[in-house]
């Protein structure tokens, strides 16, 4: 076997692993009781409305799916649909305040985990760790762009207070 496959072995075994145990199933979590299909929809109006078209097409979901979930999603208070800024016969689909503030909340236990788990590593460990695996989305993503990646990295750090992942420093 070569050292790559090796590698890539090894990668795949790790990734899932590792990500199960920064972000496990934990009932205090406000979406903990969303499917997948229903998160990643939440998580993506995060960003902005979408018309169904597109929000199938970007979560790679028929029409008729997005639009039983959002169904389910708007009966739980998550997400609203409203007419377009532009064309008023359009309907778009966004977060509701409900849904904003249940995601930030969920952003920021799954943080606080992260954190914890960083706060094991060297600050030179952290960042070689965020640098390598934004290299392989960018890499292992045709659809993801480096700029588009970090202005998504940089929406993402508003939603939670900055926070100090320096280690204490002894007196």
């Amino acid at each position: 076997m070569d050292d790559i496959l090796q590698d890539a072995v090894l990668l795949e075994a790790i990734l899932p692993r590792a990500l199960r145990s920064l972000f496990r199933h934990d009932t205090s979590d406000p979406l903990a009781h969303l499917t997948v299909a229903q998160l990643r929809m939440v998580r993506t109006l995060r960003a902005k409305d979408w018309n169904a078209v597109d929000l199938a097409k970007d979560l790679a979901m028929t029409e008729s799916a997005v639009s039983q979930t959002v169904k389910r999603l708007e009966e739980m208070g998550l997400v609203e649909r409203r007419p377009d800024l532009h064309d008023r016969r359009v309907r778009t689909i966004g977060l509701s305040q409900i849904g904003a503030q249940l995601l930030r909340e969920r952003q920021t236990l799954r943080v606080e985990r992260a954190r914890v788990a960083l706060s094991k590593l060297s600050r030179l460990d952290r960042q070689t760790l965020i640098d390598l695996l934004s290299r392989l989305v960018i890499d292992g993503d045709s659809d993801v762009e480096p700029l588009a990646l970090v202005a998504e990295l940089e929406q993402a750090l508003p939603l939670v207070p900055p926070l100090n992942l320096d280690p204490p420093k002894s007196r």
